[in-house]
Parts: structure tokens; sequence; C-alpha cells
């Protein structure tokens, strides 16, 4: 019997679609996050058996999340948003309005730097993915003041408001 990694690596080198899920199935087994390309390959074909899944169990995982949401942003040209999108729209709500506690910060020395990272990809996702349904959290946001927007981060607001014009919002009042 073929070690994992093998297992993996002649799963990718089958046809894409009927790979999917033989890549979901074993990502599992794996002592390791997925690379780019098993992450592309999951996220090209959300709908095969077990494959959404997979992508949404990495999504969940605190451990995992922020990586995997950073690779998808990078591959987002790659990638049928609309079928990605309903797997996206719940983390990046998540990584949006989520308080600190339990959220690792990406920069150890500051939980502001570690939030403001948090919250800046949850808008590119937002903004990459065109995950309009989530909207009303962002104008919420931005017309609050107050919240997940990091204390004297200037440019939190600015980037709310860049996501909306992304978007393609009507609540001009806010521009």
């Amino acid at each position: 019997k073929l070690p994992v990694e093998a297992r993996v690596l002649a799963s990718l080198a089958l046809e894409p679609k009927a790979s999917a899920s033989r890549v979901a199935k074993l990502l599992p087994q794996l002592d390791r996050a997925p690379n780019d390309e098993e992450l592309l390959r999951l996220a090209q074909f959300p709908a095969e058996p077990g494959v959404g899944e997979a992508l949404q169990a990495l999504l969940t995982n605190e451990k995992s999340r922020a990586a995997v949401a950073e690779k998808l942003v990078a591959q987002r040209t790659k990638l049928d948003a609309k079928q990605i999108a309903p797997l996206l729209t719940e983390t990046a709500k998540q990584m949006l309005l989520a308080s600190d506690a339990g959220t690792p910060a990406r920069n150890e020395n500051s939980g502001t730097a570690g939030k403001s990272a948090r919250i800046t990809l949850a808008l590119q996702l937002i903004s990459g993915f065109q995950l309009a349904s989530l909207e009303s959290d962002l104008v919420a946001l931005a017309r609050s003041g107050t919240g997940p927007v990091p204390a004297g981060v200037g440019n939190s607001r600015s980037l709310i408001l860049t996501t909306l014009r992304d978007l393609r919002s009507g609540e001009a009042d806010l521009f």
C-alpha cells in the first residue's frame, strides 16, 4: 500500500473533477495543511462528494482558517466564485464579527494587529468572491464606528467602504 503523500500526488495527477473527492478523502490523513495545489483542486469542485465538507472543515478550524482563506483569495481568479461563495460566506462573517476571545492573533506582539489582519482578510474574501449577502453586516459595521473595527487602525473604515464599493452597494450615504 502506498503512503498517503503518494496517494495524494497520484490523485492530483488524475482528471481534476474526478480527483477532487479523492483528495478530499485523503486530506484528513495528512499530517500537514493542504498545499496550494490540493486546496485549489478542492475549491474548483466544491459540489463533488465530500469536497464541500472537507473545505468547510478547513475553513471552520481556527488553526487553518486564516491560511486557507489567504490561499483562496490568492487563487480566486482560478475559481468559480458562485460555487464557492456559500462556503466562504459564513467564514468571512465569523472573521469579520468575531471577538478576540479564542482567536489567535497572527501578530503575537499585538492583539490589535491580529484583529486588523483578520478583518482585512475577511474584507478580501467578501470583495474577492463578491459575497453580497454580507453587505448588511458591512453597512452596520461602517455605521457603528465601534465593534470589531480596531482602535488605532485608521484604514479599517476605508477598507470597509472600499469593500462596499466593490460589492456595488446601494448605501451611497456611507460614501
